[in-house]
């Protein structure tokens, strides 16, 4: 077992036996969970390679991105407006 302190700033040093003895790299993301009292479990999550990608998320149609860009600008924008509006209700 490895001990590790806790920082200031919340942050944990991974003591190299345990980064070695699971595979852990630099800039690998971890799932941190609370699971009871006084206990964390700290899962690899894994990540997958362009061919992984392509392959689970394949597309048979062509995909419009300006359009799809479009859009998301139009929503993006309906949702700063709108809050903007209850920064103003607050305000009244």
């Amino acid at each position: 077992m490895a001990l590790a302190q806790v920082l200031a700033r919340g942050q944990i040093t991974i003591p190299r036996e345990v980064r070695e003895q699971i595979h852990l790299a630099p800039g690998d993301l971890v799932r941190i969970e609370a699971v009871g009292a006084g206990k964390l479990l700290v899962e690899i999550v894994p990540t997958l390679t362009l061919e992984e990608i392509l392959k689970r998320y394949h597309c048979d149609e062509p995909v419009d991105l300006a359009r799809l860009r479009a859009e998301g600008e139009v929503v993006a924008a309906a949702e700063v407006i709108a809050k903007m509006g209850e920064g103003d209700a607050r305000r009244e």
